[in-house]
């Protein structure tokens, strides 16, 4: 693939979902509850847990070399 794509599910608990553009424009954010799951192929996401203990497992296609290479902070 030429580009990274995630995947998120809540194993428990639940956590909210900030969508953002390409561009890092915010579209919107959203809350998953347990048994959720988010396939994120484009643009960029971050997260906050809401729930004390929640458990969440995300998978993406690889490798994976190191957040300084594979991700963006904004």
């Amino acid at each position: 693939t030429t580009r990274t794509q995630e995947t998120t599910y809540v194993k428990k608990g639940s956590m909210r979902v900030l969508l953002y553009d390409e561009n890092h424009n915010y579209l919107e954010d959203y809350i998953l509850f347990t048994g959720d799951l988010a396939v994120f192929a484009y643009g960029g996401h971050g997260y906050e847990i809401l729930e004390d203990n929640t458990q969440i497992i995300e998978a993406k296609n690889g490798p994976f070399i190191d957040v300084e290479t594979d991700k963006t902070k904004f």
